[in-house]
């Protein structure tokens, strides 16, 4: 008999109908669904680790490892990436040394992450059994997690949140596991300590931040263990949860021995470097999201179900505590003890409540308690009857909610979001971009994400979001590895040309403030409930560069970023910035003097030809660098007053550090 009672027959069948229902639209998904921006980025670490023992970006690498200037070297590691690698080499999209970006790869990967999220539900589905007694309760349970938007939608593509969750989920179990096992059971146990393992390495093989929450499983496994009355005869939980423990540990020195070798130093280097991420930092943001993006049903059988059920059994706490209270607390660790810290400490969150997709299959469990409770404190049939359709009626709702936003689910915001009218972004992460693949004019230079000016104007560059500062200016349909739009681009469309033209294609998820000066050529949309959301615009735009405000620096930790307009490389710590063939940066002048000169500080092992305004110009050496003296009549290049400079280098790279424009005061 489950201490919980029983749900309904019917409740049950239309969960397991939910749960169906939420894995087919994950599933199809994976394939519809587009290239999402952080995967991009994956793509590119998983090479730097492939080729030299580091799972980071580019520019954060210097001759012997992570640059000085890195501040994100333990935040992510490559365990997730190299096991959604693995698929793409079995099927034959890539070789062992080779990391595609092509959409075929992409749809592997996304259908990795499924897999792991469906393990997940598995997962899950034991934990609610064992807490519950009953496996109908399970079904409940599953039915919550699939129902909740943020984990179905991040089912589908999320490479560095969804393995972390998994990993968490897989820990959780296998404490719970050897909490209540006997030591005769040998198989119960040898899962267990497999169990965990694996979850170490795919949670802290992925993000190693993560590590205080596994820890607390297993601290709270062994310190009941400890507090027991006989001690001696718990002694061999400990050892298999450490055994487990440390299995998982021996993996990743195994996997990134470049990091996990030095188990201080990534430890306390992945909790700092997370949690002082760079960004706006607003001590409401998780209670704010939890209340806009969670279905309100669900959210309140959580909330008033958990408190009364909680409530009720620490009132009876002089009755001792059973081992399924134990289980209970290692739910309820995974489900709050991190988020908790998190709001504590403040850190600069974004994406929703991706951060906290970990919690997600705990907080099913609980959401499934919750329902239990409402169910079992009703009197009378009807009155049951009654909770398990207003419970129903919060399933089916937010399933149906993502067919209507399907694929872009994670973009779930409840009608109280609306009711505020908070405008939360419907798309964060870009993945709609992809259906502006076959409407994207041919030879036209795109932006993925233009970011925009204090008069709220697009640049010709995207925000940056942990790639170089000098990878902000590229063009999205040809930038490779770091654009969500080029796999899925006719074959036979023409690139951008090389001259810098007076317009550009950027693509803007829908947010305030609306990009100005801009004509629209197509959007995105999809229903929420009984409302339209915009997920992204397609704008077509005039070329906007930022206002000259004296010399400025040119380098690698991004001074003067800004001014660049492409086609430029270097590493976080040079002093310059360097172009192998074709680069251009721009400026805005309120009125052109009589005679331009534009003043370059700089050195090149070949030779250089300058363009202003896509016209060639004159220029001699002056000092460590050239004079550029443009002819008179100049095109306009966008808005009247651009000037932009274009270096065009052969028989070797040409370096650049300080750009003046003579006779201009700012």
């Amino acid at each position: 008999m489950s201490p919980w009672g029983q749900p309904p027959r019917w409740f049950v069948w239309l969960c397991a109908a939910a749960v169906v229902a939420g894995t087919a639209v994950t599933v199809v998904g994976t394939v519809r669904i587009g290239v999402t921006v952080d995967e991009t980025f994956h793509v590119v670490r998983l090479r730097n680790y492939l080729d030299q023992g580091w799972y980071l970006l580019d520019d954060d690498l210097g001759p012997t490892g992570p640059g000085a200037w890195v501040s994100d070297s333990y935040v992510y590691a490559p365990v997730a990436a190299l096991f959604l690698h693995l698929l793409n080499v079995a099927v034959g999209n890539e070789a062992w040394s080779e990391v595609s970006a092509s959409a075929d790869a992409y749809v592997v990967r996304h259908l990795g992450v499924a897999f792991l999220a469906l393990c997940t539900l598995g997962a899950t589905a034991v934990m609610t059994r064992m807490v519950s007694a009953s496996w109908r309760w399970a079904v409940v349970a599953c039915a919550v997690l699939a129902a909740l938007p943020m984990w179905s939608g991040h089912a589908m593509f999320n490479v560095k949140d969804v393995p972390v969750a998994a990993g968490y989920t897989f820990v959780t179990l296998a404490c719970m596991l050897l909490a209540t096992a006997t030591r005769p059971a040998r198989r119960r146990r040898a899962a267990a300590v497999v169990l965990l393992a694996g979850g170490v390495v795919l949670a802290v093989g992925t993000r190693p931040a993560i590590w205080p929450g596994l820890a607390a499983a297993v601290g709270l496994l062994g310190l009941v263990a400890l507090l027991g009355r006989d001690r001696s005869a718990h002694w061999w939980r400990l050892t298999d949860a450490a055994l487990g423990a440390l299995a998982g540990l021996v993996v990743l020195m195994a996997v990134y021995p470049s990091v996990f070798l030095h188990p201080l130093r990534w430890a306390l280097g992945a909790t700092s470097e997370s949690a002082g991420y760079h960004g706006a930092r607003f001590w409401g943001y998780i209670p704010l999201y939890i209340m806009c993006t969670v279905p309100v049903v669900l959210l309140l059988f959580g909330l008033v179900g958990c408190f009364v059920r909680f409530r009720g059994r620490v009132a009876r706490r002089r009755e001792g505590w059973t081992s399924r209270d134990l289980l209970m607390g290692l739910v309820l660790a995974q489900a709050l003890l991190l988020p908790v810290l998190l709001m504590i400490r403040v850190p600069s969150l974004n994406g929703g409540l991706r951060h906290l997709l970990f919690a997600a299959p705990a907080v099913a469990v609980l959401v499934a308690a919750g329902i239990a409770q409402v169910l079992g404190d009703v009197p009378g049939r009807r009155g049951r009857g009654l909770v398990a359709g207003v419970a129903a009626v919060g399933l089916a709702v937010p399933v149906a909610v993502q067919v209507q936003l399907f694929p872009l689910g994670y973009s779930y915001a409840n009608p109280l979001s609306d009711a505020a009218d908070l405008g939360l972004a419907a798309d964060f992460w870009q993945a709609s971009f992809r259906e502006y693949a076959d409407d994207v004019p041919s030879g036209a230079f795109v932006v993925c994400g233009a970011k925009l000016d204090e008069d709220a104007r697009p640049w010709r560059q995207m925000p940056n979001g942990g790639q170089s500062w000098l990878d902000v200016g590229r063009d999205c349909g040809t930038s490779g590895a770091l654009s969500v739009l080029q796999p899925f681009l006719p074959a036979d469309r023409d690139p951008a040309g090389p001259d810098v033209a007076s317009e550009f294609v950027a693509l803007v998820v829908y947010d305030d403030p609306s990009p100005e000066g801009c004509e629209e050529i197509g959007r995105v949309t999809r229903l929420r409930f009984v409302t339209e959301v915009v997920a992204s615009r397609a704008l077509l735009c005039p070329l906007v560069v930022p206002d000259y405000e004296g010399p400025f620096a040119v380098d690698g930790e991004g001074h003067g970023a800004t001014y660049l307009l492409g086609g430029w490389s270097g590493d976080g710590g040079d002093p310059d910035i360097t172009v192998h063939d074709r680069a251009s940066l721009g400026v805005h002048l309120d009125e052109l003097p009589g005679r331009l000169a534009i003043r370059l500080a700089g050195s090149a092992d070949g030779d250089v030809d300058f363009l202003v305004n896509n016209v060639p110009a004159p220029a001699t050496a002056s000092g460590d660098g050239w004079l550029v003296r443009p002819p008179a009549d100049l095109p306009e290049v966008g808005e009247p007053g651009n000037v932009v400079l274009t270096l065009v280098a052969s028989g070797g790279p040409a370096r650049l550090t300080h750009v003046e424009v003579e006779g201009v005061v700012p």
